[in-house]
């Protein structure tokens, strides 16, 4: 007398089907870079409309008084960083000429080639505030927060594991 043993398996296809699709899907990341700019832009804008504070970013400081009354001088009334407005418009609209969105299918950067000064002495302006200089004050223009980090990571995880 032999023994049977027989083994059924519920949802093995539809499980390898999401693990295929996620596999194919993490070789080019591009649809969830494309996502991640435009809710990056987003943000920007509220930030930049909050100098500073919005989603639990610190307010940026305030101008100094002789700083504050040369840039009504020469801009008029303009919000922290912002002058001629550069630097904003690189890190809210991605067609932006100073605008950084590199693309690839692993890969993305964001960032700014805003810069000020005169040739032979210019200074990327996103970084000069990031990290502050003299006696200016640091004001980070990006500072991506934890619940940012999340919003990008449900746009990827929803890339590799949802249909389209």
């Amino acid at each position: 007398m032999g023994v049977e043993l027989s083994v059924v398996t519920y949802g093995f296809e539809e499980t390898m089907a999401v693990i295929d699709r996620a596999l194919r899907a993490q070789a080019d990341l591009t649809p969830a870079w494309r996502g991640i700019v435009a809710q990056f832009e987003g943000e920007q804008e509220e930030v930049f409309e909050a100098s500073g504070a919005y989603g639990g970013r610190p307010r940026w400081r305030a101008l100094s008084d002789r700083y504050r009354k040369r840039k009504q001088r020469l801009f008029g009334d303009m919000p922290i960083l912002v002058a001629r407005g550069d630097l904003a418009q690189s890190l809210t609209d991605s067609n932006w000429p100073t605008a950084v969105r590199w693309i690839e299918r692993d890969s993305l950067v964001i960032g700014s080639l805003a810069v000020v000064g005169k040739k032979g002495r210019m200074f990327n302006l996103g970084l000069l505030h990031a990290v502050g200089a003299g006696n200016l004050p640091k004001r980070e223009a990006i500072r991506p927060t934890r619940e940012q980090d999340e919003a990008w990571a449900d746009i990827i995880m929803k890339h590799l594991f949802v249909e389209d």
